[in-house]
């Protein structure tokens, strides 16, 4: 047994020890010094906020999908079946349910950044529409109700596409990533 004498003699060395390992350790990492930032560094960027193309579709509205390169004469058509379940008559191999669910998402959700209303003096080739785009996407919906996506060239300067919707008077700028999304499960959407 340790005599109390003892026990408070090495309570106390102990508290020792433990204030000179926290004041070393504080004087072995000084403080940094803050140096205020640049003028360039505080002027925050400007981004412009993604809007949905379709902002009023919910996945399970749509009835059936199809996606076709009018260049080269691909296409594939998705329709849900009395289970809701995708399925691709017209197709070779096992559809990609998974893809095809992830298509329906990618069309409900696709963002675009901003639009140019058509005039008189726009050109639509020079968007890409010479006379038809890239890519078209039909949709038709569990009301009967029908769109057409039909997309352009690539922007020089953006990762944006061109694109026109329905019989709207204006060229959309549609990210690139859910575009390209879709062209390679045109290329690709049995496993």
């Amino acid at each position: 047994m340790i005599p109390r004498r003892r026990l408070l003699l090495l309570s106390g060395l102990f508290v020792l020890l433990l204030a000179a390992a926290f004041l070393q350790g504080r004087n072995n990492n000084p403080q940094p010094t803050l140096v205020p930032p640049t003028a360039a560094e505080t002027v925050t960027p400007t981004l412009l906020p993604l809007l949905q193309l379709f902002p009023d579709i919910v996945v399970l509205d749509i009835q059936a999908i199809r996606i076709e390169d009018p260049n080269t004469g691909d296409s594939i058509t998705l329709i849900r079946d009395a289970s809701d379940n995708w399925t691709a008559p017209d197709s070779e191999g096992q559809l990609d349910t998974n893809a095809a669910s992830d298509i329906a998402r990618t069309i409900v959700l696709l963002p675009y950044s901003r639009s140019i209303n058509i005039t008189s003096q726009t050109i639509l080739s020079d968007y890409g529409f010479d006379p038809n785009g890239q890519l078209f996407i039909s949709l038709v919906m569990k009301n009967g109700e029908g769109h057409i996506l039909a997309i352009g060239a690539l922007s020089e300067t953006e990762p944006v596409y061109y694109a026109l919707l329905d019989e709207r008077d204006e060229i959309f700028e549609v990210e690139r990533g859910p575009v390209d999304f879709m062209r390679n499960f045109l290329l690709s959407p049995t496993t």
